[in-house]
């Protein structure tokens, strides 16, 4: 599964390719990440005031919107989401 990862003026912008199955395991683990349960061991979660899915045939956005004040570690989101995007093809 290929994504990227953008910064915003607001936060972080990810855009993952996932379809099927995918598209909905992925939504599933980035609930539990912007819930702090899921098995990353960042605690970025803790600085985003908002998390906005939008889907698509060919996969999934996530806009991760910052609370005032505090900057959303892109490498941090990286390294989760390599974690997670892992976790859901093997």
């Amino acid at each position: 599964m290929k994504y990227e990862v953008h910064k915003t003026k607001e936060g972080v912008t990810i855009q993952a390719e996932a379809v099927g199955e995918q598209q909905m395991a992925l939504l599933e683990e980035f609930g539990k990440c912007a819930n702090g349960t899921c098995s990353c061991q960042s605690t970025e979660y803790k600085k985003i005031a908002s998390l906005k899915t939008e889907l698509s045939e060919s996969g999934v956005t996530v806009k991760l919107t910052a609370k005032e004040g505090e900057v959303i570690d892109t490498d941090a989101v990286n390294h989760c989401l390599t974690s997670t995007v892992n976790k859901l093809t093997h």
